[in-house]
């Protein structure tokens, strides 16, 4: 019934990951056209307790608590996030949840938030909430979807999000779904609104127990981009595989080719 988690991390000054990414530790200062490398802590707790009644549609129900706390190499608070989420899951799999969240951002440098090229926010403290509505069906059926709906405040301005996403599974060979996420953001003038769009239909196919094929496309109209991503997929041995990925990037409405690539991925399993 009860559920703890506890993470913490620190990053020294001048960490360099050399692959694969770390958040916050890298920042760049328009003002001085630099890099900062700076150290930070995280902490992270969660906690969360679950009801399981005897009768009735509801497998469990219960409340959960999430909060991210980071703080610089001084240990002055740079950012939290604090979630307090309900969520009931019925005995057929579809779910509904009901969270609020607090946000709390220092900016150390002027920022574009919503991308439009507009004046940009200026360097301060930003404290926002915001509620979030989700609906997720039965993920055993053939045909399943889901529904998001989020509205709040968002650094000096507010922010509604929609999201509705939809699949169908042609057993025991393909699975297609479409996921569509809409934002509207609005801010105090002299700044400029923002109407975000993503589309993303998807198509996965199995033609063998060992051999698959997954393609998608995904407009962009914040980044004014159209992507196309095809992934080839040959499991030959176990844990053992041989990927080929191809990528086109367009602009709309022309489509014309912004860059492409094909790379080719090989995996191999020792035994030693």
């Amino acid at each position: 019934k009860i559920f703890a988690m506890w993470n913490h991390e620190y990053v020294g000054e001048n960490y360099n990951a050399e692959v694969g990414f770390v958040p916050r530790n890298v920042l760049f200062d328009p003002t001085t056209n630099s890099i900062i490398n700076r150290a930070y802590w995280r902490f992270e707790p969660m906690f969360g307790y679950k009801f399981y009644p005897k009768y009735g549609p509801i497998n469990r129900h219960g409340p959960q608590l999430y909060g991210s706390h980071y703080l610089d190499q001084n240990f002055k608070t740079t950012e939290t996030l604090l979630q307090l989420q309900y969520s009931v899951l019925m005995h057929s799999t579809s779910e509904f949840k009901i969270e609020l969240e607090d946000n709390f951002v220092v900016l150390p440098f002027e920022a574009d938030i919503a991308r439009t090229g507009g004046l940009p926010l200026p360097v301060g403290e930003y404290r926002y909430q915001n509620l979030l509505l989700e609906y997720e069906s039965n993920r055993r059926a053939k045909s399943f979807f889901k529904l998001t709906f989020q509205y709040g405040t968002f650094f000096n301005g507010t922010k509604a999000s929609y999201r509705g996403s939809y699949g169908f599974r042609k057993q025991p060979w393909g699975i297609f779904s479409l996921d569509i996420t809409r934002d509207e953001i609005v801010l105090p003038d002299p700044h400029d609104d923002a109407s975000l769009t993503l589309i993303g239909p998807k198509a996965e196919f199995s033609f063998t127990k060992s051999m698959f094929f997954t393609t998608f496309i995904q407009f962009n109209t914040q980044q004014e981009n159209i992507n196309i991503n095809s992934r080839f997929q040959w499991r030959f041995k176990p844990m053992s595989d041989l990927f080929v990925v191809y990528t086109e990037n367009y602009l709309p409405p022309s489509f014309t080719v912004k860059n492409r690539a094909l790379v080719v991925k090989f995996v191999y399993w020792l035994s030693v």
